[in-house]
This record gives structure tokens, C-alpha cells and sequence, in this order.
């Protein structure tokens, strides 16, 4: 059973969204505002599967909206929730990483385990640096990591799974995943490390 928070456009795509996720069986909490547009994101495939993204509205949307007011108007959600699973890219303004690190101090109070995919856009971020100082904050409460070798630069400032994961752990992260594409992905827990291949498939 899942829901989902977030804001959106009050406009339609932001009310086509809620439609979507209450069809599908999720729990929409959806703020609608006035102020900006619902994002959208355009993804294509190369002839190996690689993504790229294109967003029109950028920094601008709505979901970049979220704010700590939010969070606490969600308290009665998390109250009921087992775990919260969050991300990076639409927090790239300070009220939205304020949003961002009050959900997961919430979740640490409530007794609700965290996991986390970055899931990088630097394109959003005007300054990295910024995006790492937000990572430095939330990871470390997070049960579950997951990041792909692309990304560990990004969010850590550090190139090597192995060494990746160690810092993890240390900090407080109780299961680390690292994708490597093709190559498959690796997990990490304290004392333990398993690699596991990818399926070969066609794209």
C-alpha cells in the first residue's frame, strides 16, 4: 500500500496526475498550487538502454514547491507509514531541502525507516556543492541507500563503490546499493558484500 506527496500544478496535467495515482492504487497527498506548473520530464533511450532527461519547466515546477509546512500537515500520513522513500530532484530550493531533511527527522521520530534514491539531476542544481551539503544530511538517517556509479561523485565526492559504501556505513546506513548498469549491481552491509549480474536483455 503506497502513497505519495508531493505538489503539482493547479492545472491539468497536476489534476491528470492525481487521477493516475489514485487508479493505479496510490494514496495521492497532493498540494495543487497557483504558482507554478506541474514538471514534466521527457526520457529517451539510446540503442544500449542509457536515459536522457529533458525538463521545459526545470527549477521552475511545482513539485520544487515542497516545504516544511507540508511535511507537517503529513504528520497524520507518516503516523501510518512503514517506510518513506525519498529523492533529491525536487529539492533543489531551500525551503524544499528544509522539507526534505524535516521528513526524514519525522520518520526518525515516528519510528518510520528511510530509504533514499538520490537520483541525481545536476542540471538543477546550480551549485554541487549544494547537493552534497543536502546528501551530507540525509543519508547518514537513511536505512537504505540507493545510488548508481554515475552518481557517487555527486552525491559523495567519491568515485569507488567499495569506498562509497564504506562511508555509508559508517554513518549510519544499514544496506547500500550501488547499480552499475549493464555490470549489475553490488550491496553492502556491514561485513558483507554481494555482487548480483544483470539480466541481458534487449532494449
Amino acid at each position: 500500500k503506497v502513497a505519495f506527496l508531493g505538489v503539482t500544478g493547479e492545472d491539468e496535467f497536476g489534476h491528470l496526475l492525481h487521477r493516475k495515482l489514485s487508479e493505479e492504487g496510490v494514496e495521492p497527498h497532493l498540494r495543487f498550487s497557483k504558482e507554478a506548473p506541474t514538471g514534466l520530464w521527457f526520457v529517451a533511450l539510446d540503442e544500449r538502454g542509457d536515459r536522457s532527461f529533458f525538463t521545459p519547466t526545470r527549477a521552475g515546477s511545482a513539485d520544487k514547491q515542497l516545504g516544511p509546512a507540508d511535511i507537517e500537515r503529513a504528520e497524520p500520513l507518516l503516523k501510518r507509514t512503514a517506510w518513506l522513500h525519498c529523492g533529491s530532484s525536487s529539492h533543489v530550493s531551500p525551503q524544499a531541502q528544509e522539507a526534505l531533511v524535516a521528513a526524514v527527522a519525522a520518520a526518525g521520530r515516528l519510528g518510520v525507516q528511510v530509504s533514499c534514491d538520490p537520483n541525481l539531476r545536476p542540471h538543477l542544481w546550480k551549485d554541487q556543492a549544494e547537493l552534497r551539503r543536502l546528501l551530507e544530511r540525509v543519508l547518514p538517517s537513511c536505512a537504505v541507500v540507493k545510488l548508481s556509479d554515475e552518481e557517487l561523485e555527486g552525491a559523495l565526492g567519491l568515485t569507488q563503490a567499495d569506498e562509497a559504501a564504506a562511508s555509508l556505513l559508517a554513518r549510519g546506513t544499514k544496506l547500500v546499493c550501488i547499480t552499475r548498469g549493464p555490470e549489475g549491481a553490488v550491496l553492502y552491509r556491514q561485513g558483507e558484500r554481494l555482487s548480483i549480474a544483470a539480466p541481458r536483455v534487449e532494449v
